[in-house]
């Protein structure tokens, strides 16, 4: 495991990286069976629970994705059920889908045509429903703008302990490199 190796400040793993063995699919099952722990040993998973948007609720302090946080709901059904305007009860799974395909997009600075590819939407409607998530999670939407300012101001961003990643094409004169930076802000 490398704590360092990222440019986010993600913990990753090689040799093998077991960040990326398949959980559903026709191989997955057979892959898994590959690995075998030394007797008395055992492998352990560990599932953050949605971290990057325990994360963000966190840190943008957005009143709505911390309380569903808090009272432990779906965080993929509860933003279906608001972007749409249906009861949770309502909420079915290729809605769900979609809220998490925009829910960890959002931290990945996705925009309305990438969603729209991504979800088979149309990109009137992709755009939105990227209108009503930052209508509902305010919070999100402020603390994405500010850091996206913060970077621009600063020519870097920084997390909680200090660690610096530096956006010099955030200043950049050509469109496609600084909105990259902007998104590496974000992320």
């Amino acid at each position: 495991f490398h704590q360092t190796e990222t440019a986010t400040g993600r913990l990753s793993s090689s040799n093998p990286n077991l960040q990326n063995i398949p959980v559903r699919g026709v191989w997955a099952e057979r892959l898994r069976d590959t690995f075998h722990a030394p007797d008395g040993y055992v492998f352990v998973s560990f599932d953050y629970s949605q971290i990057e948007l325990r994360i963000i609720a966190h840190l943008s302090q957005d009143k709505k994705m911390g309380e569903a946080f808090s009272r432990d709901e779906d965080i993929h059904i509860f933003t279906a059920s608001l972007v749409w305007g249906v009861p949770i009860n309502d909420v079915d799974a290729k809605m769900r889908e979609l809220a998490k395909t925009l829910n960890f997009g959002i931290l990945y600075g996705i925009s309305a045509s990438r969603f729209a590819r991504s979800s088979g939407l149309a990109l009137p409607e992709a755009r939105a429903f990227l209108r009503n998530y930052f209508h509902h999670f305010e919070g999100v939407a402020r603390y994405i703008e500010d850091t996206k300012e913060r970077a621009r101001r600063e020519g870097y961003v920084e997390t909680l302990l200090g660690r610096r990643r530096y956006l010099p094409d955030i200043h950049s004169s050509s469109h496609a490199p600084r909105l990259q930076a902007e998104r590496m802000a974000v992320n």
